[in-house]
């Protein structure tokens, strides 16, 4: 399956786990072979989140996506967070800039709440 969801966009990837047909942390597990597979070359995430995710996907799984916010329309579907003016509580924020290389996050900003109660977070980059 891994190959024949490359196509799909997030709301045809939230149908499918809505319609029994992936689970989140197959869905996961998926995005990470992706992400390893290709990240060498592009250098595009730079925080790696799994064991995070992988917790997060196997809550999703856990639950039905029924049980979810009706705003949860991504439930599941994996995605990666950028560090530009989204700060994730606990891990490394530096808008790419040495100025502030190195430093933790003591918080999430109002975005990631809102993402993290309805998608799995995959990896901020």
């Amino acid at each position: 399956m891994n190959d024949d969801l490359i196509g799909y966009d997030a709301m045809e990837l939230a149908k499918l786990i809505r319609d029994g047909e992936v689970k989140p942390t197959e869905l996961l597990e998926i995005t990470i072979q992706r992400i390893e597979r290709l990240n060498p070359k592009l250098n595009a995430v730079i925080h790696k989140m799994y064991d995070q995710a992988r917790g997060i996907a196997r809550d999703c799984d856990s639950r039905s996506h029924r049980t979810a916010s009706p705003e949860a329309v991504f439930y599941g579907v994996p995605f990666l967070l950028k560090d530009l003016l989204a700060e994730y509580k606990g891990a490394p924020f530096n808008e790419g800039s040495r100025a502030i290389e190195g430093y933790i996050s003591k918080l999430d900003t109002e975005l990631v709440p809102g993402f993290c109660t309805q998608i799995t977070v995959a990896s901020p980059g």
